[in-house]
């Protein structure tokens, strides 16, 4: 006497929880909402270099003279201007590629064109970020930027300055 099975589909197959077609129907959703994720970070990092004020507090800004909490102008807080100060100091204007680049991916996901090999786009970003860095770096610092910084900000004035000296040192 043959034994009877529950499973229809095979010897193989599990028994789902779920109808057929939810779970598809879960992963696209997870996709998009990892696609939104993306663009609300961009977002809230594009709001916080928009908003830099370099009297914000900061890292290397004291909040006042005598101890009180100044105001900040930064629109995401005390954390977005610490993030914005480090940020246009470090790389300047190439920092907005930090911020615009996710927006890009997230509504690529979104839209589930193609999202692959995020790795390699993850060091394009960085490898691109840092030759804007290099590209602005010669240019002096817009109104209301600290003292001394470029439009490349240090990293992009660092490489600058040492491919320079790589050229020159060469007898280019």
């Amino acid at each position: 006497m043959a034994r009877p099975t529950s499973r229809a589909a095979g010897r193989g197959s599990r028994p789902s929880f779920l109808p057929a077609g939810v779970g598809s129907f879960l992963k696209r959703r997870l996709t998009e909402g990892c696609g939104a994720l993306a663009i609300g970070a961009g977002a809230a990092l594009l709001i916080a270099l928009l908003t830099y004020d370099p009297t914000d507090p900061s890292w290397n800004t004291a909040p006042g003279s005598r101890g009180e909490a100044a105001p900040v102008a930064n629109l995401l807080g005390s954390a977005g201007s610490h993030l914005a100060d480090l940020l246009i100091q470090s790389l300047g204007l190439a920092s907005f590629f930090l911020a615009i680049m996710p927006m890009v991916w997230g509504w690529r996901v979104i839209r589930h064109l193609d999202s692959g090999r995020l790795w390699l786009r993850i060091l394009l970003l960085l490898l691109g970020v840092l030759l804007a860095a290099i590209a602005f770096a010669p240019f002096p610092s817009l109104l209301g930027w600290p003292p001394g910084v470029t439009l490349g900000g240090a990293a992009g004035r660092l490489l600058l300055d040492a491919l320079s000296h790589a050229v020159s040192a060469d007898g280019s």
